[in-house]
């Protein structure tokens, strides 16, 4: 019994002495980003979102993001479609030279909508392949390099606080987000785990087409040597921009451009 106490005991002292050594860097960050759905008929959509992302203690880029899916409606909710993602991304924002590492990721992810009276539920599943630019210190060489294969889950939950009157005008909904992501690939050593985003926003929509979001997100990352981690709050400022390529006029039955 008291060599059970005594392994509990050592064990325990070890995990404690893990957490100790782990270093968590924390960091404030502004996002502004346009978000655009262009809906071309009853079952084609592309989504477009362009993001400027600043620290804010030192008033550098962290990463200028552009990204787009082309989705595919499927039975039963489903949405289904390939995408292309191109970042520009600077971690340290105290560094004295000044690295921006552009990366690209193609990608394909699956879509699941619950909707009910006043809540949606959605589920998005996304797997994407990341190739960096090659760099040597503070300088940019020819060429990209395949990083790892990466998974991504978010769990999304809309709740309508005003939904919106007969002309689609002043709706206002509460977001809610989780995003889990995971490595795997043969340079994916300590980071199985990624990260992990939980956000809340608010998004108030003026007219039909239109939805303008305020939120915050916290972002907890682990980084490639496993005992060093990423804390980052982040404020949010979005355009939700939707546009109908095809519509049908209810009245007449015809069809608008």
């Amino acid at each position: 019994m008291l060599k059970k106490y005594a392994l509990f005991l050592t064990c325990t002292l070890a995990t404690l002495s893990l957490f100790a050594e782990k270093k968590v860097d924390h960091q404030t960050l502004i996002w502004y980003a346009y978000v655009q759905h262009l809906k071309i008929n009853d079952r084609f959509t592309v989504s477009t979102d362009v993001q400027e992302r600043h620290f804010v203690a030192h008033l550098k880029q962290s990463q200028f993001v552009m990204r787009s899916v082309f989705r595919t409606t499927i039975k039963n909710n489903w949405d289904l479609g390939p995408g292309f993602c191109f970042f520009i991304s600077n971690t340290d924002p105290t560094a004295d030279y000044d690295l921006q590492v552009p990366e690209v990721r193609p990608f394909i992810e699956a879509n699941n909508r619950q909707a009910f009276k006043r809540v949606n539920i959605s589920h998005r599943y996304r797997l994407e392949a990341r190739f960096f630019k090659n760099s040597s210190g503070p300088q940019l060489e020819d060429g990209f390099s395949f990083g790892s294969m990466r998974f991504r889950y978010q769990f999304g939950l809309d709740i309508f606080l005003k939904k919106s009157d007969k002309n689609s005008k002043h709706a206002l909904t509460l977001r809610i987000m989780d995003e889990l992501m995971l490595n795997f690939g043969k340079k994916v050593t300590y980071n199985i785990f990624d990260q992990n985003r939980v956000g809340v926003a608010l998004q108030y929509a003026p007219i039909k087409q239109i939805g303008i979001e305020v939120g915050y997100i916290n972002w907890f990352q682990q980084r490639t040597s496993g005992d060093k981690f990423f804390d980052r709050n982040i404020f949010r400022l979005g355009i939700v921009h939707h546009i109908h390529l095809k519509q049908k006029d209810k009245s007449s039955g015809s069809t608008k451009l």
